[in-house]
């Protein structure tokens, strides 16, 4: 890490032992590789992260003071995923595309009551459970396409919470019937494509601009 820049994960957790070796790292930049009695100097920026509240851990003395100033120069809040449900839909459209798809498959498709359904979710795990999830609903998944009985399937089971959701409104109005005809052909397509926007956009009859057009209106991401 000489030079470069070094991340610890979870440091809130760093045994006190540890604790104080690697305050020594900080104050006086030298470390004794192991199996070694040789002192290195070494040059390095520390980035950490925690998910614990490191001053109450300094104040129960469970964390070292003179260590926790040396590392909390600039501190960055990351509010906790059920604080900002409103960005669940881009995060997984992130990670979906980190997972692993089957031979000759295009992409992941996520419908929109999938999404609704994972902001719902308090996620206790933040991003991390959301990556499981998605992995263990495209693992279970017949086909590409996500819906609410894959994501159902995939939310833990033990100690789910979810915020109450909104009742169903009226639905017996035309516009609403045909929408919904609509956004299931456009799913249809893109399964029997294998997510293939053009030759999906061909299948259906429609120019490639009025496709995605219709894709932004559904919020069906591919």
């Amino acid at each position: 890490a000489h030079g470069g820049t070094l991340f610890l994960d979870e440091i809130g957790d760093m045994p006190p032992g540890i604790q104080a070796k690697f305050l020594r790292v900080l104050q006086e930049g030298e470390v004794e590789p192991l199996g070694s009695n040789t002192v290195r100097r070494v040059d390095v920026r520390i980035i950490a992260a925690t998910s614990q509240d490191l001053e109450a851990k300094v104040a129960d003395k469970s964390f070292r003071a003179d260590l926790y100033y040396r590392i909390a120069v600039l501190a960055i809040r990351i509010p906790p995923l059920r604080e900002r449900r409103e960005d669940i839909a881009v995060l997984c459209e992130a990670l979906l595309e980190q997972i692993t798809r089957a031979p000759g498959q295009r992409g992941w498709v996520l419908l929109p009551e999938a999404i609704r359904l994972l902001a719902a979710h308090d996620w206790p795990g933040n991003v991390r459970e959301l990556r499981n999830v998605l992995e263990r609903a495209a693992a279970l998944a017949p086909s590409e396409v996500l819906d609410a009985t894959a994501i159902r399937r995939a939310l833990p089971q033990i100690g789910r919470r979810q915020s109450p959701a909104p009742a169903p409104g009226p639905r017996d109005d035309l516009a609403t019937h045909l929408a919904d005809v609509e956004r299931e052909a456009i799913i249809a397509a893109l399964d029997a494509c294998h997510g293939e926007k053009l030759a999906a956009a061909r299948r259906l009859g429609v120019s490639r601009s009025q496709f995605y057009e219709k894709l932004r209106r559904h919020n069906i991401m591919s």
